[in-house]
């Protein structure tokens, strides 16, 4: 997460903007500056990429008035759909869904944010270091304010155990779900998105104390397999019982042995109200209309009483940042629910609370004019 420095030109800023998009572009090809050419003329040494990968979005805040001279970007260019923020302090953002008593305002709700996946670990640290040294070294009129670290699990599990982004918008799908289309409105974002950021924390501790039927019910899957489930009922002695869907048409194992959790179809729980309110109903496009095409990375890290917090980044890319929050604020997603749960004496556990959270759009990828995406913005003349 990036700010503009007050006062600033906004032809520095283009200038800024565009040394970053050059230096991530030559790392993406594996060409480290560090590295090479060389005054000699030799080229240099090439590196594994790691599959870099990068996505510019700009934030409410970049656009009219400013603390330390004129506008920026002039207000009218900002997209209406675009939130200044989400409420902070004691105000929930959502109304299952609340902040962190630990939670900083506007952490992650800068000028600009620029999103960094990779296979591995030393291309994201490698980008990171480089901006920072680009910035120092260049005096570029950007300041590094936040960092927001996650990782993908090899077993495509999250924190609580089970299969994780099974039912994930299929390629086919998502164009249609994350595109901002030309219309009336739409302007400098047409060929777009949103970008929605949330840093969800999950109170293991709590999540663990359940017995793994009783997280079974809360979710909607089997924990082993991750197979939708059938049916919710009750033991002799009272306690939750699952039965797992064994139509769903899954293979028995995948290449390596294991089995195979994407091959489950997508279920449609609205025949029993027990599974409509669990969460994988609830997420559901079948009980929700909300179409979002998300990424989720984990994340450790070391709490302020020395414990540790885990969680997950929340990463939805949207045509309207409207979709999130019809997902987490309307009573068909996770508007009475914070997880998952809570109908016939299933439990529905606090699990999750927000410790950062922001809204940005991401232009297009530019044209052969534009150095880097969204550079109108930056020109003299009102973008509408």
């Amino acid at each position: 997460m990036l700010d503009v420095v007050p006062g600033a030109a906004a032809s520095d800023v283009a200038d800024a903007l565009g040394e970053i998009w050059q230096l991530l572009t030559e790392l993406s090809q594996g060409r480290v500056r560090e590295l090479g050419p060389y005054g000699d003329g030799s080229a240099g040494a090439f590196v594994p990429d790691g599959s870099l990968a990068f996505v510019l979005g700009y934030g409410a805040c970049l656009f009219g008035p400013r603390a330390g001279g004129a506008p920026l970007i002039d207000a009218a260019a900002r997209p209406g759909a675009l939130p200044a923020h989400y409420p902070a302090g004691n105000m929930a953002p959502f109304p299952a869904l609340h902040w962190r008593d630990d939670a900083a305002a506007g952490r992650a709700q800068r000028d600009i944010a620029v999103q960094l996946t990779a296979d591995t670990e030393l291309a994201l640290a490698r980008a990171v270091l480089d901006i920072a040294e680009l910035i120092r070294t260049a005096s570029l009129p950007l300041r590094l304010r936040a960092m927001f670290d996650g990782f993908g699990r090899d077993d495509r599990r999250s924190w609580i155990g089970f299969h994780d982004a099974i039912n994930t918008l299929s390629a086919a799908d998502r164009r249609e779900a994350i595109i901002i289309e030309r219309n009336a409105a739409s302007g400098w974002t047409e060929g777009g998105t949103y970008m929605v950021f949330l840093r969800v924390v999950v109170d293991i501790g709590r999540w663990r104390d359940l017995d793994v039927p009783a997280q079974e019910a809360v979710v909607g899957r089997t924990k082993l397999h991750g197979v939708p489930l059938a049916g919710i009922d009750r033991t002799r002695d009272g306690r939750i019982g699952t039965t797992p869907d064994l139509a769903c048409p899954f293979r028995t194992t995948g290449p390596d042995g294991r089995r195979d959790p994407e091959a489950c179809r997508e279920p449609d729980f609205a025949h029993d109200p027990r599974l409509a309110a669990s969460h994988v109903g609830r997420a559901s496009p079948h009980r929700s209309r909300a179409r979002i095409y998300r990424q989720g990375y984990e994340f450790l890290e070391v709490g302020t009483d020395g414990r540790p917090v885990v969680g997950l980044n929340f990463v939805a890319f949207v045509k309207s940042p409207d979709e999130v929050h019809r997902l987490l604020a309307e009573k068909d997603g996770f508007g009475d629910c914070n997880f998952g749960g809570g109908v016939d004496g299933i439990p529905s556990p606090p699990l999750l609370s927000l410790s950062a959270a922001g809204v940005y759009v991401a232009p297009a990828i530019p044209d052969e004019g534009e150095r880097f995406p969204g550079e109108c913005l930056f020109m003299t003349e009102t973008v509408a």
